[in-house]
């Protein structure tokens, strides 16, 4: 796999969370917040590509440490930084049953590899097969689709 872009590279980025962590972290993460959502299934790959390489390249954030962040006031905004380094990688292969699975294992399952990277205000995963992106999706907060500017869609 070429690797040209941000979204590309997630592939490259060691895995935080081994896989059925993933899995019920991608479960739980999603419901989080009251997420804004951009499927690549509803706008397109490449629209959905390029909305996430701008997230994971300049507008992902993450909170400042304890020790740092007691000096600010209360204040939301104030209390995170911009990082390209997110706060995790999570990685499984889904089976076509809709469960996890090793993604590196002696018994080779058919399914497809679901990757992505998260920060405080949003995160991005893809489904893959072994060469090619099949479904992005990007999710972030409200402050982040306002003070950047993302498109509005029917939610």
């Amino acid at each position: 796999m070429v690797t040209n872009s941000a979204l590309e590279k997630i592939s490259l980025m060691e895995a935080s969370l081994y896989e059925e962590d993933s899995f019920q972290f991608l479960a739980f993460y999603q419901s989080y917040k009251n997420w804004f959502v951009y499927d690549s299934k509803e706008i397109g790959i490449s629209s959905s590509k390029a909305l996430a390489n701008n997230f994971i390249s300049f507008h992902g954030k993450i909170p400042f440490p304890n020790f740092v962040s007691e000096s600010f006031d209360k204040d939301q905004i104030s209390a995170k930084f911009w990082s390209a380094v997110p706060l995790g990688v999570f990685r499984y292969k889904m089976l076509e049953t809709g469960a996890c699975y090793l993604i590196d294992s002696a018994k080779d399952m058919l399914g497809y590899i679901v990757e992505g990277v998260y920060w405080d205000n949003g995160f991005v995963y893809l489904v893959r097969d072994k060469s090619e992106i099949i479904q992005i999706k990007l999710f972030i907060d409200e402050e982040t689709k306002a003070i950047h500017g993302y498109p509005s869609l029917a939610q």
